[in-house]
């Protein structure tokens, strides 16, 4: 087995990992509940984060590139830009595990883009899991996360002595897709956020096909966030009806994590 293909199997089995069995696990778990049978309002309108909480997220990204090779400046120069959209879950209340990192959500996404020339790198698109890390309580208006997200790039123009031969930063048609972002989510209203933050953005593929110094692209970006309720139609398919579900999820305080055992070193 050559290299790519090698790079490409392990970067999905790590996808799986990360990302596809939490949300088999969660969807085996919601297999256990009826989802068609009616809910009664007046019996769970009081409880706290009833009912399974999802989002929507739409983001524009633009900004600069962090270019290590010598011949692409002014290839460079057009800047970058890209468009996201995004699923996603809430963890459950009940999770320990969620409970430590204060409840993060997780998903899956979309990214297309562009990149300085397009007839030397190509017009980039990307499928990737990604993990939302609440670190401001979750009381407030404006909410500051943690947000890293891994995948696949692919429909790049990669080096080609002859019809590429300037591009020595993507080396192969397909590349890891590695996106953190830093970001703010201020809620406008009951369902809806404004997304904003800064971003930092790698496609690689490790060297495997050469010459590939990688792009390197850090920026901003802004979008709106949609919450809702998937178990909102139990209760009413009204549009106008009033017995309205808990659009978003509600998060407790992070649990301190429990001391298991202790080492030391000593001189």
């Amino acid at each position: 087995m050559n290299q790519p293909n090698s790079l490409r199997i392990s970067l999905l089995f790590i996808l799986a990992l990360l990302f596809v069995a939490p949300i088999l696990a969660q969807e085996e778990d919601g297999k256990k509940k009826n989802k068609k049978e009616p809910i009664n309002y007046e019996e769970v309108k009081d409880k706290k984060n009833f009912g399974r909480f999802r989002v929507i997220d739409f983001r524009m990204h633009t900004g600069v590139h962090i270019y290590g090779g010598e011949g692409l400046n002014e290839k460079l120069d057009q800047g970058y830009g890209g468009t996201e959209i995004r699923y996603g879950w809430q963890t459950d209340e009940g999770d320990e595990w969620a409970a430590y990192y204060g409840y993060p959500s997780f998903g899956v996404g979309f990214y297309t883009g562009f990149i300085g020339d397009p007839d030397v790198f190509g017009n980039p698109n990307a499928l990737y899991g990604w993990m939302n890390f609440p670190i401001t309580n979750g009381e407030r208006r404006n909410i500051f996360s943690i947000n890293p997200a891994l995948g696949l790039t692919y429909n790049l123009a990669p080096y080609d002595p002859r019809s590429n031969p300037d591009n020595d930063a993507i080396g192969g048609k397909m590349a890891v897709y590695f996106n953190l972002a830093f970001q703010f989510a201020y809620r406008l209203t009951r369902e809806m956020d404004l997304n904003y933050g800064v971003d930092f953005t790698h496609f690689s593929n490790g060297r495997t096909l050469t010459p590939n110094w990688g792009l390197n692209m850090f920026g901003i970006n802004v979008g709106l966030l949609y919450h809702y309720n998937a178990d909102q139609h139990r209760v009413t398919k009204d549009p106008f009806g009033q017995q309205v579900l808990q659009s978003r999820f509600r998060r407790s305080t992070a649990k301190a994590p429990e001391n298991i055992r202790e080492s030391s070193i000593e001189v």
